[in-house]
């Protein structure tokens, strides 16, 4: 493997992808993120957490900045046009939170910029990767550069494990898969 190998790898860098690098960094594994794009989409598109989110961003060290960006409430009623009833949940206090999903994300960013074993790479777009037995190899394309690496410095290599991306992530364009029998896992969410 390179010397600059890493324990894991993370495509996207949207609510998601920040939680697992700062699990991963906060564990001391040493994590490459790549995002195609440049910063924080300035648009909501998930607006509501529960309790148990926010214990995560406890762990992982931004709850303190979150809190006061978030508007607890008991409960969310959806209704039709008519006026009747779709869904209800009512919830006790403090179990629910909506937020301003930009701001949760430039929080969750800060506190990722805090850990010095996860590596950033905004404006890299992952166009491929490659399961070999014993790690993963990943193909980058830097966009501002336009150039794509699989060898050499910035090359992202990763055992293999459990991986995860995105939607709107160009990896999830690439392949989409499931296998136990070599331990590893990818999936979008």
């Amino acid at each position: 493997m390179p010397d600059d190998a890493v324990d894991a790898v993370v495509v996207g860098y949207g609510p998601v992808g920040a939680v697992a690098a700062a699990l991963l960094g906060r564990a001391g594994l040493r994590t490459t993120v790549l995002e195609a794009t440049s910063s924080v989409y300035h648009l909501p598109r998930a607006a509501h957490m529960d309790a148990e989110i926010m214990r995560v961003l406890d762990e992982i060290g931004v709850g303190d900045d979150v809190r006061p960006t978030c508007a607890p409430i008991s409960g969310m009623h959806f209704i039709n046009a008519d006026g009747e009833a779709l869904v209800r949940f009512d919830v006790p206090s403090g179990a629910s939170f909506m937020f301003y999903q930009p701001e949760l994300e430039r929080a969750l960013r800060a506190g990722v910029d805090r850990l010095p074993s996860v590596d950033v790479h905004l404006e890299h777009e992952v166009v491929g990767f490659e399961q070999h037995a014993d790690h993963v190899e990943v193909t980058v394309r830097d966009l501002a550069t336009g150039r794509s690496r699989v060898r050499g410095p910035g090359t992202c290599w990763a055992p293999t494990g459990p991986g995860a991306w995105c939607a709107s992530s160009s990896a999830s364009h690439a392949r989409t898969c499931s296998s136990t029998s070599h331990g590893w896992w990818w999936t979008r969410c």
